[in-house]
């Protein structure tokens, strides 16, 4: 089962009168090789931290926190800060507007969760049904670990997703992607072959249900050579060749050949192996 990172209530409207308490859930866990970290003796390391001014080693759990002002530094107390911490964690999602699912900015997206009913699941579904026939999503603000982000809740494979975006001024540069390739005309027959490569390898979006990490396993197996004592060599980098303006044609009539043949290769029936 997915891991619930919060149990709150989403609520709606101004008034917020109808609210449903909901469990936020993980879509997905990150996967990785971790390492153990230790001393030049091999023993455990625990966390400490470097008085840049002295040199010397301070326990984390010593650690002051504040603010410095430029050249002194003022300490904020431990209850201070939990009750800093206290009222501005997560109490609720508001769902402040609906918006069209078409409209859904998932350039902006950050983290994914879905949402699951914490006692009765009816809410829950109605408000699935609700937003399924009036193609829409609900967007608010939330504080997430402590800090503020916009959210939108969508219905999609059944059940409520919920995604984290960045706020539009934090997402401002991304205009630069725009304008880092307008104005720069393209010939009609590059666009056109341009096109049949694409079409060639056109599949449906099922596709990416096949993708799996093939570097988790790869990572594993060379810790583990490597903890068995087998040395192992740097990956030597290919330096590939930049394909000039007037080979672009060349470079994509290869391509089209190649995603074709490949596309014939997979289509062909695999021959019985005789008993």
């Amino acid at each position: 089962m997915a891991s619930t990172v919060s149990t709150t209530t989403l609520e709606i409207g101004p008034a917020r009168l109808f609210s449903i308490p909901v469990k936020i859930r993980k879509v997905s866990v990150k996967k990785d090789v971790t390492l153990d970290r230790a001393s030049p003796d091999g023993n455990p390391l625990g966390r400490v931290e470097i008085d840049k001014v002295t040199g010397e080693t301070v326990e984390y759990a010593d650690v002051k926190r504040g603010k410095f002002d430029g050249e002194h530094f003022h300490e904020i107390p431990a209850d201070m800060l939990a009750a800093i911490e206290e009222q501005t964690k997560l109490d609720s999602l508001a769902v402040e507007h609906f918006i069209p699912l078409k409209d859904l900015p998932f350039e902006r997206a950050n983290d994914a969760y879905f949402l699951a009913p914490d006692g009765n699941a009816r809410p829950l579904r109605l408000l699935y049904e609700a937003l399924v026939k009036a193609k829409r999503a609900g967007v608010g603000k939330l504080v997430f670990r402590s800090r503020q982000q916009p959210f939108v809740i969508y219905p999609a494979h059944g059940g409520l997703f919920m995604l984290t975006l960045s706020f539009a001024s934090d997402f401002a540069e991304a205009g630069e992607a725009g304008t880092a390739i307008s104005g720069v005309e393209v010939p009609k027959d590059q666009v056109a072959l341009a096109m049949e490569l694409v079409e060639t390898l056109a599949t449906d979006a099922e596709v990416l249900d096949g993708f799996e990490d093939d570097l988790l396993p790869l990572k594993t197996e060379l810790v583990e050579r490597a903890l068995a004592g087998q040395r192992i060599e740097a990956k030597v980098k290919q330096k590939k060749a930049v394909v000039a303006h007037d080979g672009m044609m060349d470079s994509l009539r290869a391509s089209v050949a190649e995603a074709q043949a490949s596309k014939v290769k997979k289509a062909q029936p695999k021959k019985k192996v005789a008993a």
